[in-house]
């Protein structure tokens, strides 16, 4: 692996500015998610508590990534947090399943779906099963109640509210990759193929299952490589944009930390009594 040389700083600029909007998606995510449970919170909440809690996911395991935002929004609108995680999970499934389809897309069309396809698919399978039926709710509800030793309702998304909510995650991840594309091309000055943004989609992805790895630390890198790979891009080449775009993409978290932090700081949402 070599040093990244930056050949387009301007697309390298548009990219992480892409990655402040993809920000501000992942928000508009979350905050449509707490409307649907009736939760009066505003935009600037919902960005702030998934702001602050960004750097939570490299804790290792699945739960930080689904919690991490929960208690943020509990304190300040005083609503279960065993309501909130759920919900949480929820968000957390339909962003895996538009990640992992358009992560598959992006397989078809590099033309080797193969093993990793085959994989992904099973995924995008099962998670349609959690999302689009009321048997999963039902027996998580089940398995809490008897933990818990007290009745717990996990509110439900209809398959309408479900639908009407997967345009902000399509949006969400679409800007994601459009961004790496960018990011590839600013490191990368020979011909890249346009659906390579889509390999950000299936590596991110994978990262987050991974929950062995915190962050997806190592998965990721490694999915890149592979995708980008498939896409023709020389393996030394392929190396060094994925582990550049673990700095580029921490970047982006950086700064969705630090603007989450000034709201805190300043401009404090207003508890509600």
């Amino acid at each position: 692996m070599d040093i990244p040389i930056i050949h387009s700083w301007s697309l390298l600029v548009v990219s992480v500015i892409l990655l402040g909007v993809a920000n501000c998606a992942n928000a508009m995510n979350w905050l449509n998610m707490l409307q649907c449970i009736k939760v009066p919170a505003s935009f600037k909440a919902a960005y702030t508590s998934i702001g602050i809690s960004i750097f939570g996911k490299y804790i290792p395991g699945f739960v930080w990534t689904i919690i991490g935002r929960v208690g943020y929004i509990a304190q300040q609108y005083r609503v279960s947090k065993t309501t909130l995680s759920t919900l949480s999970f929820h968000s957390q499934i339909i962003t895996l399943w538009v990640g992992l389809l358009l992560g598959m897309i992006g397989l078809l069309f590099s033309g080797k779906f193969g093993y990793w396809g085959w994989l992904g698919l099973i995924g995008f399978i099962l998670f349609s099963f959690i999302i689009y039926t009321p048997y999963f709710n039902h027996l998580l509800e089940k398995s809490l109640n008897y933990i818990l030793k007290k009745t717990v309702y996990i509110p439900r998304l209809s398959f309408r509210e479900t639908l009407t909510l997967m345009p902000w995650f399509f949006i969400n991840w679409g800007i994601w990759c459009i961004a790496f594309y960018l990011f590839t091309v600013s490191l990368y000055p020979e011909n890249v193929p346009y659906y390579t943004g889509l390999g950000f989609a299936f590596a991110a992805t994978i990262g987050i299952l991974a929950v062995f790895a915190p962050g997806g630390v190592g998965v990721r890198e490694g999915m890149l490589v592979l995708f980008l790979t498939q896409c023709g891009i020389p393996l030394k080449d392929a190396l060094t944009i994925s582990v550049a775009s673990r700095l580029w993409f921490l970047l982006g978290e950086f700064l969705f930390f630090i603007s989450a932090g000034f709201i805190v700081l300043f401009k404090r949402a207003t508890p509600i009594s």
